[in-house]
């Protein structure tokens, strides 16, 4: 087990610098409070439909002071970049929570949590007043070239922006799954199906991304399936557990094969199976967002009606479903659905390095996923959270399997096979996987 404690990372991808978010709300600061919908109760629905308002005003307040910093500093550093997207992506959280206030379908269920909404926007409040103080003591010109905040200070403003984003972003998603199970209950096959046409119309055929998944040989993969690593793994609440061995033992055979037992398993008990499969000569289409898409693709195609719902909620503007935001907000969300989500992503190193959705992927498995991840090498990663690694070694008799199956489907080799030659094959393998040759002075060639 590997325990491993860094420092949380900001979210990545905020499109805009808050005044678009706050344009494409149609945000005008001295707008009145918007009044909530009238089947709430009175008292609670007015008052917090104005500590909401009130907290999309300070955000944006906010937003335009950390703009008049950056028109002026140039080269922002990277944490005053990710603060800004930050400060941006509260604001479009707050939006979504005023939504769910004006909407006769949610606001009861709001305020039936009233007590809790409350002591998460008073939390809010308080941080980012003591950041609109700081931001607006240096309101001469002169200082506008100096951003107020130092490094150490910023980043705990962004990680503070941060957790309280994914606070009122979970308490949003929660809101959702419950009135959309309360409504989704009773459609019917029809209409569920048209749901999820609709949205997958929305997003890329995912089969076009990813590598196809290779077949496992016959009667390999077991003692893998079978480990103490993998049972444990898959047993726990969620968690990580990243295979790592050299170039041909075979590790995208065994990703196959655990995905083969987890279909298996998905007959016995629900949960929802995702897998990607990278590689190298794909690289110009395989990037951070067309993974995303290809995994909630693959959500979608077995979701639920609950989880149709949150599809819907988080990607029913048509272009959030490029916005890799939306896509992990939706992700995200699924640990609400109370069916447990299991991703198997093979050979993450044949991706380019400037990509994120490995880290993604950790963020995700800390959340209560279950996250294999194959590759060459161990690297860092990137959470609070506890980690299985598992080193990668070809089993004897699994070579031994594929040699002779290969054999068996080789016209070539056929003729010439001589049961004697097999353990001479496995021993010369040296624990690498061997494809018998078509060639008849060269039998056999390694391959990954």
């Amino acid at each position: 087990m590997l325990r491993v404690t860094p420092p949380a990372k900001p979210s990545e991808g905020v499109r805009d610098s808050g005044f678009e978010t706050a344009q494409k709300h149609n945000l005008d600061p001295s707008r009145s409070i918007r009044q909530p919908s009238s089947s709430m109760d009175p008292i609670s629905a007015v008052s917090l439909a104005a500590s909401v308002g009130g907290l999309v005003q300070l955000t944006c307040g906010i937003t335009k002071l950390s703009y008049g910093y950056f028109s002026s500093v140039k080269n922002a550093g990277e944490a005053q970049k990710a603060y800004r997207h930050e400060v941006a992506a509260l604001m479009e959280v707050l939006f979504q929570l005023e939504r769910a206030l004006d909407s006769s379908d949610t606001a009861d269920v709001v305020v039936n949590r009233a007590a809790e909404l409350t002591h998460i926007i008073n939390q809010c409040r308080e941080d980012l007043s003591a950041v609109q103080f700081k931001l607006s003591q240096a309101s001469n010109h002169f200082s506008k070239f100096i951003w107020p905040l130092k490094s150490k200070e910023l980043k705990e403003q962004v990680e503070k922006i941060h957790r309280l984003r994914s606070i009122i972003g979970d308490f949003v998603s929660s809101i959702i799954l419950v009135v959309t199970s309360q409504t989704h209950a009773p459609l019917k096959s029809l209409t569920v199906s048209q749901e999820r046409t609709q949205l997958l119309s929305r997003l890329p055929p995912h089969r076009d991304v990813s590598k196809p998944r290779p077949m496992p040989c016959p009667g390999t993969g077991a003692w893998f399936t079978d480990s103490h690593p993998f049972r444990g793994w898959l047993g726990n609440q969620g968690g990580l557990l990243w295979c790592y061995g050299p170039p041909g033992v075979g590790k995208s055979r065994l990703a196959s094969a655990a995905v083969e037992y987890l279909l298996e398993q998905q007959k016995q008990r629900p949960f929802y199976l995702c897998h990607f499969f990278c590689d190298y000569a794909l690289q110009d289409r395989q990037n951070t967002v067309s993974v995303l898409q290809s995994l909630v693709c693959q959500l979608i195609e077995q979701a639920d009606t609950a989880l149709l719902g949150l599809a819907q909620a988080h990607l029913a503007l048509l272009d959030t479903s490029n916005n890799p935001d939306n896509l992990k907000e939706f992700l995200r969300a699924t640990r609400h659905s109370g069916t447990n989500t299991v991703v198997v992503f093979d050979a993450e190193d044949e991706m380019n390095r400037h990509e994120s959705i490995v880290d993604f992927l950790f963020e995700l498995s800390s959340l209560g996923c279950h996250v294999l991840v194959t590759s060459r090498m161990i690297r860092p990663v990137a959470g609070d959270f506890t980690a299985t690694v598992m080193p990668i070694d070809a089993s004897g008799a699994d070579i031994e399997k594929y040699v002779k199956y290969r054999f068996r489907h080789n016209e070539m080799a056929v003729a010439a096979m001589d049961t004697h030659l097999f353990p001479r094959i496995v021993e010369r393998s040296n624990g690498l996987y061997v494809v018998p040759s078509a060639a008849p002075r060269r039998r056999t060639g390694t391959c990954r």
